[in-house]
């Protein structure tokens, strides 16, 4: 299992646990547990990851016409890509729209001061060849 795979496979679990919680389910906090596991995989990028996980959150869940339901596997999957983005893994990406890399290109421009220069060369290439800089 390669650590994409043990991302989304950690997703799942939290999110149920967070439903037999026995309380009333919320989903935003189910998602907003989902979205601190990426801060957590990707220790050293707490502003990015929280910005992608705030952006996460909000196109996702929020969002959602049936927000009970959330965070589908549609939702996991696409937090999943998130991931493989940050991983710089372009082949576990295609869950992510053209608005996703558009807004990662203003993420990731706003954060690049902070970011390690091979990860923000890596990073921003990928953009790049999205043709997602605004």
């Amino acid at each position: 299992m390669d650590s994409t795979q043990k991302f989304y496979s950690d997703i799942q679990k939290a999110i149920k646990h967070e439903r037999a919680a026995g309380a009333a389910y919320n989903p935003r906090t189910a998602g907003q547990k989902a979205a601190e596991l990426l801060s957590s995989y990707c220790r050293g990028l707490d502003s990015l990851t929280a910005s992608i996980g705030e952006y996460w959150l909000k196109t996702c869940i929020d969002a959602s016409s049936a927000p009970d339901a959330e965070p589908t596997e549609e939702s996991i999957r696409r937090l999943t890509a998130f991931y493989a983005f940050l991983q710089g893994t372009v082949e576990d990406t295609q869950e992510l729209t053209e608005q996703d890399w558009k807004e990662l290109g203003t993420i990731v421009s706003c954060e690049a001061e902070d970011l390690p220069l091979e990860l923000l060369n890596t990073l921003m290439t990928m953009i790049v060849d999205k043709q997602a800089l605004n």
